[in-house]
């Protein structure tokens, strides 16, 4: 039988593409233990940033997952807790509201909700009876459980069913259900109290020995897409919880969902429900690049149905497995990991980018020029004395050197000629810049190849798994492309110049066809990313790189402070959290020392570095703009013309600050 190829199989991103069952597929984060879900005895709200796998994590805990047909045994043990997974259909929530229905609204959505989580249990007992569970005499309890036509009554069922071929039956109802939403003016088919036929259903199911003491847990995706009032009810359940059901909901991290019931009760963090964030909980920057490693070895071994020889002593299915995490955390395996996927997508030293740069005829041209412009009318130089491809690094630092008017040009050439040591500091703190405003020149025909390398692809995708998984689908399509196909595990191997073109590539589509398309105000998220990042680009094409690597930003109080009025701080905040939301700019904590008299911001936030190589920028965590409110709102909510304005300002700023003190980063003292 003829495999898969790479990009049919990396180009199922989503959990959803593939099968619901994720054993042996799902990447078990590495502090899992502490937050399994079903281990909870209170509902679990479960947050997580765009693409971070909150529906993988939340599918490893259902049904199709703890009865897998790839498990040799299911244990007794393992039925004591059972998840049932439900995302419901967007377009038909905004169907089922007051506003549309009147009082009908809360009947239309119990229905929905309940013939959706019946169909469910139904698909739950016939996996159950497939599965690799070996007591005989339980499957045969199971496949009798009998719907009586008495129970069913309320669906206006007139029958006995077996409960295993609800299923069936179901969808039709549901299909019903759905007609009608397109004629409400009829009468609703069907109305009861969701949560109470639910537990009802459950019970039944309970009646048999093994079940006898299960814990039925459902998580409900994609909560932000509930209305107020249906997740008022949602609430209700989670406040008052059922004997034999545990409700838990999941929504993009920044979201804020209600607190409030159907009643004048509020659920409460701690009383009422846990919360589990899975970037800072579950995975941690420290873990994502071995999690995004480990997913995409495991992707290429089930391509090529073969194992890594490094890999060859771990369980087939190891990756989903509690026993082996404590394994995982090991230096030996780690380096195991890191030695494989590196080998898939080397990296590049910015040394080694030096080297290239003046290798290279056009770019050692601009080079060349840049050095020619900072001496500007000094006769007493020539450009030649100070590039040396001896020496790359110092030579392209001269580039931009140069043209810093504190810089004394016979003493940097005496360093240059004789005391390289002194360009470490130059190299720490303006080597990637400089090398940044060289490629910025010459964007159409050269990509900078430091973008390239796995630990790279990491530091671009801020925690965001799908941004990882779509460069390295887009490395296998360029490859194949050019006609490179890999035929084993061992050929695996995309050069830094595919991986360069592949980078930007991606970060282009990320910012032309999908931002203006993120929820409802998509359009105005794209406009702010592109103002800031014009903003950003100015210090990067600064010749003199003074003030090098800006990509964050702050706010700050100023004497100029802008009198906002309610409704613009209202739209600010609320496309900020739209920003955060869908991950165009990410947050954490301010790295300058809190000044009072500024009254600096305690974030601050970065455009997301997925869009680095499309505005030609850092995506390395380094300098930041400190912008005030009359900037900020020209930013999130000025016109064209006034944006105009502020960039013409910020572009006199930077071309007056080639005079000013190097900014000293964390980073830049990094080696």
């Amino acid at each position: 039988m003829k495999r898969k190829s790479l990009t049919s199989f990396f180009s199922m991103n989503r959990a959803e593409e593939s099968t619901l069952d994720m054993w042996g597929e799902y990447v078990l984060p590495i502090y899992y233990k502490e937050y399994n879900l079903l281990q909870n005895e209170k509902s679990t709200h479960i947050t997580g940033g765009r693409g971070i796998g909150k529906t993988a994590y939340l599918l490893y805990h259902c049904y199709p997952t703890i009865l897998s047909s790839k498990k040799i045994e299911i244990k007794d043990e393992e039925l004591e807790k059972i998840g049932l997974y439900l995302k419901l259909d967007s377009e038909l929530l905004e169907d089922m509201t007051s506003a549309v229905l009147d009082k009908n609204w809360i009947h239309a959505f119990n229905a929905y909700i309940g013939l959706s989580i019946f169909i469910e249990l139904s698909k739950f007992l016939k996996i159950f009876l497939n599965s690799s569970y070996r007591n005989e005499e339980i499957k045969t309890e199971v496949r009798d459980i009998v719907l009586t036509k008495r129970v069913m009554s309320f669906l206006g069922i007139d029958k006995d069913i077996l409960f295993i071929d609800y299923e069936r039956e179901g969808h039709l109802l549901r299909s019903e259900f759905i007609d009608w939403l397109c004629s409400p003016e009829k009468e609703l088919p069907f109305k009861f109290k969701a949560k109470e036929k639910i537990e009802y259903f459950i019970k039944l199911i309970k009646e048999v020995e093994i079940f006898s003491n299960t814990k039925f847990h459902i998580f409900i995706d994609e909560f932000e897409h509930f209305n107020e009032e249906q997740q008022q009810v949602i609430n209700s359940w989670i406040k008052h919880v059922p004997e034999n059901t545990i409700y838990n909901v999941a929504y993009k991290k920044y979201y804020e969902p209600t607190v409030s019931t159907i009643g004048s009760e509020s659920i409460q963090p701690r009383n009422d429900y846990r919360e589990v964030n899975i970037e800072f909980d579950l995975i941690g920057e420290k873990n994502f690049k071995l999690i995004a490693s480990e997913i995409i070895i495991n992707k290429v071994q089930t391509v090529f149905d073969d194992v890594y020889t490094d890999l060859k002593d771990y369980d087939l299915n190891y990756l989903s497995n509690e026993k082996f995490i404590e394994l995982r955390k090991k230096d030996e395996y780690r380096n195991k990991i890191d030695g494989i996927i590196n080998n898939m997508f080397p990296d590049i030293s910015l040394k080694e980018v030096s080297k290239l740069i003046l290798n290279d005829t056009l770019l050692r041209g601009k080079v060349s020029a840049s050095i020619k412009e900072g001496l500007g009318k000094n006769s007493d130089f020539k450009v030649e004395q100070f590039i040396d491809d001896k020496k790359p690094e110092e030579s392209i630092l001269n580039a931009i050197l140069l043209h810093r008017k504190r810089i004394n040009a016979s003493l940097l050439l005496n360093n240059f000629t004789n005391n390289i040591e002194e360009y470490v500091k130059w190299k720490n703190n303006n080597l990637f810049g400089a090398i940044l405003y060289i490629y910025n020149k010459e964007k159409i025909n050269r990509r900078c190849p430091y973008y390239g390398g796995f630990k790279h692809f990491i530091e671009q995708s801020a925690l965001n798994i799908r941004h990882t998984l779509e460069l390295v689908l887009q490395c296998f399509i360029y490859a194949e492309k050019q006609n490179n196909s890999f035929q084993n595990l061992q050929d695996i191997t995309v050069n830094i110049e595919y991986q360069a073109n592949v980078v930007r590539d991606v970060s282009k589509n990320e910012f032309d066809r999908k931002i203006a398309y993120l929820g409802t105000y998509g359009k105005k998220l794209k406009k702010i990313a592109e103002r800031l990042g014009k903003l950003f680009e100015l210090a990067h094409n600064n010749p003199a790189q003074s003030f090098a690597e800006v990509n964050l930003f702050a706010l700050i109080s100023s004497a100029e402070e802008a009198k906002l009025t309610g409704t613009e701080i209202a739209d600010y905040e609320l496309l900020l959290r739209e920003l955060l939301m869908w991950s165009v700019v990410t947050e954490r904590d301010n790295t300058k020392k809190w000044n009072s008299s500024q009254n600096n911001s305690l974030k601050e936030y970065r455009l997301h570095p997925m869009l680095s190589s499309y505005f030609g920028i850092s995506f390395r965590k380094k300098r930041k703009y400190d912008f005030n409110y009359s900037e900020i709102k020209t930013i999130f909510l000025g016109t064209d013309i006034e944006y105009q304005e502020l960039h013409k300002r910020y572009a006199e700023k930077n071309n007056n600050e080639n005079d000013n003190p190097e900014e000293i980063t964390l980073l830049d003292m990094i080696k």
